[in-house]
Formats: structure tokens, sequence, C-alpha cells
């Protein structure tokens, strides 16, 4: 029975309008021109704001270092916003910063021509509290950054009122005292990255697990020829993967965090598995256990064989790779000059991407959610 008080909803929530609300948000966040993002560089962004976990512990960190600056420092609040501003743009062009800065007025209007509709639908929605959940952390991110670029003065690399400087107007030299702070911080950004790369795998390993699993008495409409064939196949892709992507780190992915974060991604899903492998073998169900095993075996090969078949092309289409943001813009576009991190990042989005619309199209449910009319303002 409907209250008084109670909003009417005049349908279900589609996964359909639920997945481009969040796409739409995203987009908006991931071409944010926000700086470098914790511990990685300004031109991996793009592809990393894909993961709403990055983008919340990105926006949490840069406020909890305004708060702790001024009394690290002795400095105001509003200096604190510009040096740790600076800071994030410390390796890119005073033009750019201060081109942002001009610009701010016209990211707001898109903003409230193309966001702002799907963000009051996706708050207005009922019955999706993560969704919701994902959708409020790309917001807030976006609206963190874009008042740090509002209250940042416009000199920001040259004269800065109480901040000793070793070279006046040398945008690419950071002063001692902003250095100092930035290296106070750099144990904590490593540590807030790894960490926000673990938890994104954590919920990508769930949700990959829960779009493929073979529920029911499906295992029974399935011919055992088709069956065996298609287990033999997923261990055909996760053998074939797992030894690409060893050959590619060994000889050509030695640096940065992605190493880590596809044996975390590994290991973790294969502790989850084994958990609820124990757990089912108790309810003597062993076939339908390991073929879920050999399921899950297969995503990730799946993956290993996406990363390097990824890797692949760009290596021998230059010009491919450039588009991607996986090789540097220049005049030399000879192969071999692929960002080892930039990849990475590329296949982190795709990823993202890809196991975001199988879960909205394969196991959203509808049921117990609500959209209230006036929405409809909105599209």
């Amino acid at each position: 029975m409907q209250g008084p008080k109670d909003t009417p909803l005049s349908s279900q929530v589609k996964w359909q309008t639920a997945f481009w609300a969040l796409i739409t948000i995203a987009t908006n966040v991931m071409t944010q021109p926000s700086g470098r993002l914790l511990f990685s560089k300004s031109r991996y962004r793009l592809y990393l704001r894909s993961s709403p976990i990055i983008c919340a512990l990105d926006a949490i960190y840069f406020l909890v270092r305004i708060l702790i600056s001024p009394f690290l420092l002795g400095i105001t609040v509003r200096q604190a916003i510009r040096l740790i501003t600076r800071e994030r743009y410390n390796k890119d062009m005073v033009e750019e910063l201060q081109s942002l800065k001009k610009q701010t007025w016209l990211r707001w209007i898109f903003f409230l021509v193309g966001t702002l509709g799907p963000v009051v639908k996706l708050a207005a929605m009922q019955g999706v509290p993560w969704t919701k959940t994902w959708g409020m952390m790309f917001l807030g991110a976006f609206v963190v950054f874009e008042g740090m670029v509002f209250v940042s003065a416009k000199d920001i690399y040259l004269k800065e009122e109480g901040y000793p400087t070793e070279q006046k107007g040398n945008a690419a030299l950071l002063p001692r005292f902003v250095q100092r702070d930035a290296n106070s911080f750099y144990d904590t950004e490593r540590i807030l990255f790894s960490t926000g790369i673990i938890i994104h795998c954590m919920v990508l390993i769930w949700a990959a697990i829960d779009i493929w699993r073979l529920r029911g008495g499906a295992l029974d409409q399935v011919g055992s020829v088709i069956l065996i064939l298609f287990i033999l196949f997923l261990i055909f892709v996760h053998l074939i993967g797992i030894l690409l992507t060893f050959v590619a780190f060994i000889f050509c992915m030695r640096e940065g965090p992605w190493i880590l974060a596809m044996v975390c991604f590994l290991s973790c899903g294969y502790v989850g598995k084994l958990l609820s492998m124990f757990v089912e073998i108790i309810g003597w169900v062993p076939s339908r256990v390991w073929y879920d095993f050999l399921v899950f075996l297969g995503i990730c090969g799946s993956i290993s064989v996406l990363w390097c078949c990824t890797y692949m092309l760009c290596m021998h289409f230059p010009r491919l790779g450039m588009v991607l943001l996986v090789i540097p813009f220049s005049a030399d576009i000879s192969p071999g000059k692929i960002d080892e991190q930039a990849f990475g990042a590329l296949i982190f989005f795709l990823v993202n991407f890809l196991v975001c619309f199988l879960w909205y199209w394969l196991r959203y449910n509808p049921e117990g959610t609500g959209l209230p009319d006036w929405t409809g303002l909105f599209g």
C-alpha cells in the first residue's frame, strides 16, 4: 500500500537505464583533466579512472592531504590546495593548467547538459544500491577535482606567497618545499593505488564468476561431447594465456604495478574459487564444481589472451597504438615503442567495460527496483 508521502513509481529500472547512466557518469570523470592519479602518471589517468574505487580513493586522498598539509607545513588551506595541485600537474605544461581554468565554465555546461540528467535519474532509482554507490563514487571525484582547479591560483607554477622556490619561472622544477611534501606521501600513494587495484580486481572476479557460472540443472541440457570439448577448450585457452602472459612479463613488462595486479587477480581468484569448491563439495556436487572451476580458468586465460593480442596489434600497427594512447605521439611511429603501463591501463579499462556490460546484460535483476515518474523530464 502506497503511503501519502511515497513517490509513485512508473516502472522498474531496466538494465539499459542503469548501465548507461553509470557509463555516462564514468565517461565524464574519465575525460576530466585532473592531473596525475595517485601513484601513476597523468597520461594513464583516462583508463585508470574507469574504476570507481580508484576514483574514490584518489579523491579521499586529495582531501586528506588538504587537511594534513597545513599542520605539517605551516601553511593555509588555500596554499595547501595550490601546492597539491601543482604537484598533480608537475610533469605537464603550465599552459595546460591555465587553460583548464579558462575552460571550467565550458566543462560545467557540458556536465549540466549531458551528465546531470543521468546523475539525477541514478540518484532517484530504488533497489539498485550498488549501482548508485559506483555512480556516487564517480560523481564525488568529479566534484572534488573541479573544485581543485577552480580554487587554484592562475600562476600556480610561478609566484606563490610563502613558498620558497629554487628557480622562479621554471615550471619543470618543483621547489624543495613542494618536493618534501610530495616525498612524505609517496609510500601512502603507492599503498592506496595497489589497494585500489586489488579491491577492484576482486570485484571483477566476483562479477565474472557470477556471469559465467552454470547454475541449476543446466549441466543436464548440455551434451556430454560438447561439454568435454568446451572444458578442453577452456583448459587450452587458460594454459596458452598464462604462458603468453608469463613471456610478456619477462620480456616486456618488468616495470610498474601491473605484474602485481595480474598476480593478485589470479591468486585472489583461485583462493575464492577453492573456498567455493570446498563448500560445494561438502554438498556433494562435484561435477558442477569442477565445471565452475574450469570456467574460471577460461576467464583468466581469456583476459591473458586479450592482453597479448592487443599488445601485438599495437606493436605492429603503431598508429592504432597512438589512437589508443599506448604509444606517445611522435613523428617517429616505428613499432616497438609501446608504453607498457599505458597498455596495462588500456586492458584494465577494456576488462572493466566488458565485465560491466555483460553483468548488467546477463545477471541484472529488475525485480524490486523502481524509477519515479518525474525522472521522465530527463529523458
